[in-house]
């Protein structure tokens, strides 16, 4: 659950690592994914675009859904483009949607233990029960790499390690300026779980690449993120609100 979360957050949000600053900024991406294993193969390619402001973000992809965070109103908007329609949270509603999330994992940690404890349990599903077990009680850690170019712009290299195992890599560009607020979204999202916020800190600048993996016994998953444009641009305000004939939906949960 935790891998498909940050699997999820890495198109959302990628771009939106960065410095305080005050321009605008937005980042075009190609995104490639594959998937192995027991639900199938797939491979598909798609675009992702992200915009920044001061006081707002916003990301849409050609897969999925698109999101906008609004710091100057405290919501967070998914827009659902299959149904023309969009759900509504404020930052403190999707804060506690993550904790019962937390709680619930903890509770499934608790009886993955108890089931581990049974000597009859066939030796397959003791394997992908420690599996899950494995992500459940994941920790985190940074380690900083080399710099590169990106479309002329030098980037640090950072591996996020989970369980002391490579999981994803993220290419962080410095001198471009962004949006001031990404370390309170990011700590909205829980992206790094109760460590998102010593993770996020050790990340300097904006990302204009990554590449995620996650493996386990059933499926086998990895997708990667590369900018082929960027602009500095002053944005419209259109790229921060709700599109045009989009209606309201229900919140998640209800």
């Amino acid at each position: 659950m935790q891998a498909t979360r940050i699997a999820i957050l890495a198109v959302l949000l990628a771009p939106l690592f960065t410095a305080p600053a005050a321009a605008d900024v937005s980042i075009e991406m190609t995104v490639t994914y594959k998937q192995t294993g027991q639900l199938g193969d797939k491979k598909n390619t798609s675009i992702s675009k992200s915009w920044i402001k001061p006081d707002r973000m916003a990301s849409r992809s050609q897969k999925g859904p698109g999101m906008v965070w609004r710091f100057d109103k405290k919501l967070i908007w998914t827009i659902q483009n299959e149904g023309k329609n969009y759900t509504e949270q404020t930052f403190a509603e999707f804060r506690t949607q993550r904790e019962k999330a937390a709680a619930q994992m903890k509770a499934s940690l608790a009886q993955y233990e108890q089931m581990l404890k049974n000597p009859n349990l066939p030796d397959a599903t003791k394997k992908s029960l420690r599996t899950m077990l494995e992500g459940l009680t994941a920790s985190f850690s940074v380690k900083v790499g080399a710099k590169t170019k990106i479309l002329g712009y030098d980037c640090t290299h950072y591996t996020i390690l989970r369980n002391d195992k490579p999981t994803q890599e993220l290419w962080a560009c410095e001198s471009l300026e962004g949006g001031a607020q990404y370390q309170q979204m990011m700590e909205i999202m829980g992206a790094y779980g109760a460590q998102t916020k010593e993770i996020t800190q050790k990340i300097k600048g904006i990302v204009l690449k990554y590449k995620f993996e996650s493996k386990n016994p059933q499926v086998s998953m990895s997708q990667v993120g590369v900018a082929t444009k960027i602009t500095t641009d002053e944005l419209e305000d259109k790229h921060f609100e709700i599109p045009e004939g989009f209606s309201k939906g229900a919140k998640a949960g209800q």
